[in-house]
């Protein structure tokens, strides 16, 4: 159990960029990073990342948050109480 915990809080402590560019098509422009959002069907980058708040935001959908509110909604199961 201690062993899945620390994996997830390792995650967890990673920047936000550095995430989600695993596992989304990242472009960068200017200081912040932009994709196509995960949450709804796009044809144009519509969700920024930010490497300074360490959040995300959907000018389209609206979805928002940290990268626990981001894995949380992309891959499902982590609970945070």
């Amino acid at each position: 159990m201690k062993g899945n915990y620390e994996n997830e809080k390792r995650e967890f402590d990673k920047d936000i960029v550095e995430v989600i560019g695993e596992r989304l098509n990242l472009d960068r422009r200017r200081t912040n990073y932009w994709c196509l959002c995960p949450f709804h069907q796009s044809a144009s980058p519509s969700m920024c990342v930010s490497r300074k708040q360490q959040m995300f935001y959907c000018f389209e959908c609206k979805e928002s948050g940290s990268l626990i509110t981001f894995l949380q909604k992309y891959e499902g199961g982590y609970e945070v109480n």
